[in-house]
């Protein structure tokens, strides 16, 4: 009897660490699965942030990509602006020059005339000198032949007279 109380106690314990052994495998299984459970919630957490993060930094890779545009957009107007300017400097300076060619061209040709307008004058005097100088010497010529002509009348009525 002490025996089968013996086995009997020693069964009851058996079940009881059984039991606990039991528990404990239980236990330990619910803590595994709920380290899992909260390493696949950080994973998910983690990968939520990944996500976010990838998401964030395409945002912003599109921002910049805007903004460049923006600025390659404003960089060629300034370019195109600059191009027209210097075109259109380049065009006022080749009037300019065209106009400043012109002008010489008009200068020289004034000039030209202005010299043949003097040349024409100058000779005109000259024409004009010889011409006065020819009718000074006629005159005289003929003032010279009138005295001589007065002269010789003179002489003859004298020569009248003594006789």
């Amino acid at each position: 009897q002490i025996k089968s109380e013996f086995q009997t106690e020693e069964q009851r314990l058996d079940q009881m660490m059984e039991v606990d052994r039991l528990n404990a495998i239980e236990m330990d299984q619910e803590i595994t699965k709920k380290r899992k459970q909260e390493k696949l919630i950080g994973a998910m957490k983690i990968m939520q942030q990944i996500r976010e993060n990838e998401q964030d930094r395409l945002l912003d890779l599109e921002r910049k990509d805007q903004e460049n545009k923006q600025v390659q957009k404003y960089l060629d107007r300034l370019c195109e602006e600059e191009t027209r300017n210097i075109e259109k400097k380049r065009q006022d300076q080749k009037n300019l020059f065209e106009e400043l060619n012109r002008c010489n061209d008009e200068i020289l040709r004034q000039k030209e005339l202005a010299q043949d307008h003097e040349r024409m004058i100058e000779r005109n005097v000259i024409a004009f000198q010889k011409a006065k100088a020819e009718r000074e010497a006629a005159f005289e010529k003929e003032q010279e032949r009138i005295r001589i002509e007065k002269e010789k009348e003179t002489a003859r009525l004298r020569g009248l007279q003594e006789r």
